[in-house]
């Protein structure tokens, strides 16, 4: 059996987390790890309700209306996560508040505040986890605990794709199955229509992932975490049935929306063997970093470099001119004086830009924490050029403290903010905020 067979049952210990197979029909489960003894009850009936059918046109309508509301921690719960994954000092306290969040749900099902913060707990620890028996005791022991039909129809889904994932497409297709293929709530039926896109890609039936999910971003609304997913879906559909300008089309409108780094992770975390969107990201990722590079060097005040070079520069060609006409008097030596200050300061601004192109369209994709923000004491046409200091998580780099410049106004109500970030360790103090 896979660790996702629907037809076993997998939940966490109460005492310390561990996964334990229990019995479907109930009773003892004891934890081998810490030698708990624990009596699980007679697994519940998960199945969403299904909605009533009404005009498929009207209901994307309405699920558009609620798109463009990104998943956000619950209050206080902000500084457990970076991106969208627990740091490991942090893990164990995540873990805690999983935990103590299901025994609330457990006494009290109808509290919604604990039901959101669950669902939101159980996403971040499922990106951080890397056992897949522990990741599936998580799902399904958040999924019995979970009354709404949406927060059910998320837990679903994740089974579901992870099922898919690991080669059990039975399992994948008895979790769908318990599922509301026609939901008037966003988030599920974005969990639907993925993981039945996640499954029809397993199975090679790329028309079948365009028909749940849509030719193009626009034609089906996606909540917004599941985008990245749902558009490298999309786009390994259209190439796979030989329309590489479409697949193109669809990653670079996403990846330029500060979505390079979600996309990577995507494609990256699929099953090697299925050579996602293998002709279409190269071209994708060149397009879109040459684009941050030019709007990253141009906000790091580069194009304004080369006006100041080229404005410091006058007096020494004027100088030039004077020796060749035999005008020239010792006193204009003076003006020297500007070439040599703002001949440096340019310089120094347009080599600073073109490390910053480098580095956005060379580095790694990450994501940062803003932690501080600053005035260089230089301006240019009254706007300050500001530091901007970000805490950069990059995987497989220890955490380290990298600035930018940018040419703003203000800036402090940015500090604590999480940004996508590219990061090279060729310059190592120096970040591109990739937006």
């Amino acid at each position: 059996m896979g660790n996702y067979s629907i037809s076993e049952r997998w939940l966490p210990c109460d005492a310390c987390g561990a996964p334990l197979a229990a019995p479907i029909e109930g009773g003892d489960c004891p934890c081998s790890r810490c030698g708990a003894a624990l009596t699980a009850p007679a697994r519940p009936d998960t199945r969403v309700p299904r909605s009533p059918r009404s005009d498929e046109a009207a209901r994307r309508v309405r699920l558009e209306a609620q798109d463009g509301k990104p998943l956000l921690p619950p209050a206080g719960y902000e500084q457990l996560v970076t991106g969208s994954e627990v740091p490991p000092h942090k893990l164990a306290e995540a873990q805690l508040l999983w935990s103590g969040t299901r025994k609330q749900l457990l006494i009290t099902p109808a509290d919604l505040a604990a039901a959101e913060r669950m669902v939101w707990l159980t996403t971040v620890l499922r990106n951080t986890l890397a056992d897949a028996r522990a990741v599936r005791a998580l799902l399904e022991g958040a999924l019995e605990v979970l009354m709404l039909p949406r927060h059910r129809q998320q837990m679903l889904g994740d089974l579901s794709r992870d099922a898919t994932k690991e080669g059990d497409r039975e399992s994948a297709r008895g979790w769908l199955e318990r599922c509301d293929p026609a939901s008037e709530d966003l988030q599920a039926d974005s969990a639907y229509r993925v993981a039945r896109a996640f499954l029809a890609t397993a199975q090679r039936d790329f028309g079948a992932v365009l028909e749940v999910l849509g030719a193009t971003e626009e034609e089906v609304p996606i909540d917004d975490a599941m985008d990245p997913l749902a558009v490298v879906l999309r786009a390994n559909a259209w190439e796979r049935l030989g329309r590489v300008d479409a697949a193109q089309n669809e990653l670079v409108k996403l990846m330029g929306r500060n979505q390079a780094a979600a996309v990577e992770m995507v494609v990256a975390a699929l099953p090697r063997e299925w050579s996602v969107c293998a002709q279409s990201i190269e071209v994708a990722r060149t397009e879109v970093r040459q684009a941050v590079g030019e709007r990253a060097a141009s906000k790091a005040g580069g194009g304004m470099g080369w006006v100041v070079l080229i404005a410091g520069s006058i007096p020494a060609f004027i100088l030039v001119a004077m020796l060749a006409t035999g005008e020239f008097e010792w006193p204009m030596l003076f003006m020297l004086i500007f070439p040599l200050i703002f001949g440096s300061w340019g310089l120094s601004m347009v080599r600073s830009a073109r490390r910053t192109k480098e580095i956005a369209e060379h580095g790694l994709h990450g994501s940062g924490r803003i932690v501080a923000v600053s005035p260089t004491g230089t301006k240019i046409n009254d706007t300050p050029l500001m530091r901007i200091d970000v805490l950069v998580t990059i995987t497989g780099h220890p955490e380290v403290v990298a600035s930018t410049k940018r040419l703003m106004h203000g800036g402090g109500e940015l500090i604590g903010q999480q940004v996508a970030v590219i990061w090279h360790p060729k310059y190592p103090t120096d970040v591109v905020l990739d937006a």
